[in-house]
């Protein structure tokens, strides 16, 4: 689901992408099947993959992602030869891995994967960086709003689409003939193994959803959660929804204790003798104590923002150069970045070109800021030399859209930065993360800089305000 939610959003900036999967993987995962994306079956023996892969795929790809428990450093280095970048997911597991970035939203720090990978290679670690689809943001807001201590009137059971490690099962044995007031929603996959078994278990009070195709909406709905420890943790933060965990492999430990160090949610031990009786007393606990569901909402929320994929893919665009050889680096805009930005925004130099020269006050940047952090159709970049923020770059969606990809372009650096080469090298970055959008530059007449920024960095002059950058 990550590795969906990621090409998703390479998608939304006109990448094209494949994944290369066993035909199992296919045949389990509904949401791969339905997306729409390119996928290439592997069916030769697992040491030939490299080369069956490469042999199927046209050019070198700007990007490889590698995420699967059983390929790591040999499976990653035979890919070296045509694959320009690799970015690894992983969780903790120990191994050792041959690539340029690797990302464990569970990981408390980066020298946990110290000795594993090259000494070059690039660590993303915390729940900032989870990886979730769009979905997730835009329900956001009003999933938020619902968390104010309301009676629980709605239970969400999921343990993952294929519930591999068949937990549903003696979940709900564990809530048998408590809570009946209360509705059960289980989500589950029809390539479930155990769905059968879910079907002669669950009873007038569930609702049973099979192959759901908006989560986020199921999870904005439910007022508390029971679930995995796995990806759907931070699906679930990101939107409030109060949880109680089980592990469902090993290799969700780092993330159990996560969310549970942070009071983000509470865990069942699965394993243990009492697990299922344990399991309804936490439950009945939270749904008597609406301010501990509330404070585990708020926790998250905080810990989850949902803005995961867009750090990531300004951490997959790379850095640039000025001619002077000054190292630039754009990175997602932070809320920390507030006070900056105002100040940016109200430099006379900058608010020259401006259709609207009258710079905002601070209740309205901090208002039109944390509600643009949360929208999906805007990317702002903080522009960075020296370690210094120097500039920003945002990109809006087109609305309405012109075609897939297509983005509204403009940039802006603080004075002291001016005439360093610091903006083309940004626009440089820029067009290589977008590298399949439809770019749209308004630039005022007058604006002799702007216009032959644009202009070198390969945009075509369509009318006398407007400078456009066709990908393809």
């Amino acid at each position: 689901m990550r590795c969906l939610a990621l090409a998703d959003a390479l998608a939304e900036i006109g990448w094209k992408t494949v994944f290369a999967v066993r035909p199992e993987t296919t045949a389990t995962v509904a949401a791969l099947s339905t997306s729409g994306l390119g996928v290439l079956p592997i069916t030769c023996a697992q040491e030939s993959e490299p080369e069956f892969i490469k042999q199927r795929i046209s050019g070198e790809p700007a990007l490889l992602v590698v995420d699967h428990y059983e390929r790591d450093v040999g499976f990653e280095k035979s890919c070296r030869s045509w694959a320009h970048q690799i970015l690894v997911f992983d969780d903790g597991t120990g191994r050792n891995h041959e690539c340029d970035l690797l990302v464990d939203a569970a990981a408390q720090s980066a020298a946990d994967y110290s000795g594993r990978i090259p000494d070059d290679a690039r660590v993303l670690v915390g729940p900032r960086v989870a990886v979730l689809r769009r979905s997730f943001l835009v329900r956001r807001a009003a999933a938020l709003a619902r968390r104010d201590g309301r009676p629980v009137k709605n239970i969400l059971v999921s343990f993952g689409a294929t519930d591999a490690a068949g937990m549903t099962v003696p979940a709900l044995d564990g809530l048998a003939g408590k809570f009946d007031e209360i509705i059960l929603t289980v989500a589950i996959s029809s390539r479930a193994r155990c769905l059968e078994h879910v079907r002669r278990v669950v009873d007038a009070r569930t609702r049973l959803v099979i192959d759901c195709d908006d989560m986020a909406l199921l999870m904005s709905e439910a007022d508390l959660a029971i679930g995995a420890a796995g990806a759907m943790a931070y699906e679930r933060a990101a939107l409030g929804l109060p949880a109680v965990i089980l592990r469902a492999a090993e290799n969700q430990r780092g993330t159990a204790r996560l969310f549970v160090d942070a009071g983000a949610a509470r865990e069942v031990e699965f394993a243990s003798n009492n697990g299922m009786s344990e399991l309804a007393g936490v439950v009945a606990h939270l749904i008597d104590d609406a301010s501990a569901r509330i404070q585990m909402a708020h926790l998250a929320s905080r810990l989850v923002d949902g803005r995961g994929p867009n750090r990531l893919l300004w951490d997959i665009a790379g850095t640039g150069k000025t001619n002077a050889g000054d190292r630039i680096l754009l990175r997602a805009a932070e809320p920390e970045d507030e006070a900056w930005l105002l100040d940016l925004q109200r430099q006379p130099q900058t608010r020259r070109y401006f259709r609207n020269p009258t710079a905002p006050e601070a209740s309205e940047h901090h208002e039109w800021f944390r509600a643009a952090l949360q929208d999906s159709a805007k990317w702002i970049a903080i522009i960075e030399t020296e370690r210094k923020p120097a500039g920003v770059i945002r990109l809006d969606r087109a609305v309405p859209a012109q075609s897939s990809g297509a983005f509204e372009i403009s940039i802006a650096l603080h004075p002291q930065f001016y005439n360093r080469g610091i903006a083309s090298a940004a626009m440089s970055v820029v067009c290589r993360l977008f590298r399949g959008a439809t770019l749209n530059a308004d630039v005022m007449p007058d604006n002799m800089a702007s216009q032959r920024l644009f202009a070198r960095a390969g945009f075509v002059q369509v009318r006398d305000d407007r400078f456009q950058k066709i990908h393809g």
